[in-house]
């Protein structure tokens, strides 16, 4: 009987492993040709992506968090930093993630956001929609007055944004 209940639990395990298992997907940067990839199964996927280190933003690939990522990085009015992870699902690239981090020259706010399970397609207007969130935060930053902080009459200033 307990030989049974062996095979039993052993065989259920099993299938349980099987039934969440997902072919892996390896994902990177072919630089001669400006495509992101993704490889599943034999098959392989591409998005379109130049990376650009003169343009303000300036634009690369890396990964964040173990995730497949597109970099902005500008130098203006506001410093920002964006990661936009990629996410390869039902066949095509989507961004996943966006993390923030902008600082307001205008004001000294430093502001670290993420936004996930986003599932924004297509990816290849990925510049349109990371421009669209940074603006969003950059305006929210700039309505907040720290005055007070740097006249010296308060020695913090709560901000929820």
């Amino acid at each position: 009987m307990n030989k049974y209940i062996f095979l039993l639990v052993f065989f259920l395990s099993g299938c349980s492993m099987l039934s969440f298992a997902d072919g892996s997907i390896n994902y990177g940067y072919d630089k001669s040709n400006d495509l992101i990839y993704a490889k599943k199964d034999g098959k392989e996927d591409v998005l379109k992506f130049i990376e650009d280190y003169t343009g303000n933003p300036s634009y690369s690939y890396d990964f964040f968090s173990g995730s497949p990522a597109i970099i902005a990085d500008s130098r203006s009015l506001h410093d920002s930093t964006v990661y936009a992870t990629l996410k390869y699902n039902d066949n095509k690239f989507i961004i996943d993630c966006l993390y923030l981090n902008v600082k307001s020259k205008k004001n000294g706010v430093l502001v670290k956001k993420g936004f996930c399970s986003l599932d924004m397609s297509p990816a290849k207007n990925y510049a349109d929609f990371i421009e669209e969130k940074v603006g969003k935060t950059e305006d929210d930053m700039d309505s907040i007055d720290t005055g007070l902080i740097l006249s010296g009459k308060k020695n913090y200033l709560p901000i929820v944004i």
